[in-house]
């Protein structure tokens, strides 16, 4: 399998994804607030762009997973430094968090707990779908 291949074409139907979720959240706050047209250009066009950009790395590093020789704990911990990198990047360009380095800090420690709640999930569910096949294995002896 080409995993670059694959990763361009998760990410160009991660862009289309990603700038119509921003559109969608656009809409809803420009109703509940009522913005009445008048958004700065600057604005709109950042707010694509970094959408644009998220969506692409969103679908672009779910292909780590298909690689079969790497264990699960490889993946997810590239997925991790890819979108981890991604998001802060993106998070501090769109202004979505406060200055400082308390807002930062909460930030990455939460994306950390998330990880590491998937992980732990993850490790869960095989050992015991682990059980359940080897007991399906021993009846069958």
């Amino acid at each position: 399998m080409n995993y670059f291949k694959e990763a361009l074409k998760r990410g160009a139907l991660g862009i289309t994804v990603g700038t119509f979720i921003w559109q969608v959240i656009f809409c809803i706050e420009a109703y509940a607030y009522g913005i009445d047209g008048n958004v700065p250009e600057r604005m709109v066009v950042d707010g694509l762009f970094i959408a644009g950009v998220l969506g692409f790395f969103m679908s672009a590093a779910s292909v780590v997973f298909k690689v079969e020789w790497w264990s699960e704990l490889k993946k997810l911990v590239i997925h991790f430094v890819i979108l981890g990198g991604v998001f802060s990047i993106a998070s501090i360009l769109g202004k979505w968090m406060p200055e400082g380095v308390g807002p930062k800090i909460g930030y990455a420690a939460i994306f950390v707990l998330i990880y590491v709640c998937i992980w732990i999930s993850f490790r869960v569910y095989w050992k015991a779908r682990i059980r359940e096949i080897n007991g399906k294995l021993e009846n069958k002896n």
